[in-house]
């Protein structure tokens, strides 16, 4: 999507852009960017220095689910963002997803990540390819070459919770 971005100038240029939707009365998505540029005919919004964060629904406290990137093209017709460069996403438990591009899908709201990706938690370090974020049911999964390294401390809160 990033690729095939109108050649000629956008409608509309911002600096400094803060967007808030809000659904229910609750916010449902914040998308804050250096730098916006529309392009009407397309339907596509282009962004730099992009940062997307939406609350989880299931949480009980605010936690929000974050992804930030270089850059961003939004399909509105779609609903769909592709971030890409750098992209480094958060969930609320303490984990940061490392990559370099990502798709949102806005009417399912799901997260994926085709290639490489590096996890970071705080009960270790997990890295794989393709991972899909499902942000309802706040769960995630890596599909290929999953390797994961458990810190002793983990392992130790682990046998203490388990049945003997």
């Amino acid at each position: 999507m990033l690729e095939d971005l109108p050649s000629e100038r956008a409608t509309l240029r911002l600096s400094g852009v803060r967007l808030e939707e809000f659904e229910g009365g609750r916010r449902r998505l914040e998308v804050a960017a250096g730098e916006a540029k529309f392009f009407r005919k397309k339907g596509k919004l282009l962004l730099e220095k992009v940062r997307i964060q939406w609350p989880l629904s299931n949480a009980e406290a605010e936690e929000e689910f974050v992804l930030e990137g270089e850059k961003a093209a939004y399909d509105f017709s779609a609903r769909i963002a592709v971030v890409s460069g750098s992209v480094v996403m958060k969930d609320g438990e303490g984990h940061t997803f490392e990559t370099e591009m990502a798709r949102y899908d806005d009417r399912k709201r799901r997260v994926e990540a085709p290639g490489a990706v590096r996890m970071e938690g705080p009960d270790g370090l997990t890295e794989g390819v393709g991972l899909e974020v499902d942000l309802e049911e706040e769960r995630f999964l890596l599909r290929e070459k999953v390797y994961t390294v458990i810190l002793p401390e983990a392992m130790k809160r682990a046998k203490e919770v388990l049945p003997r």
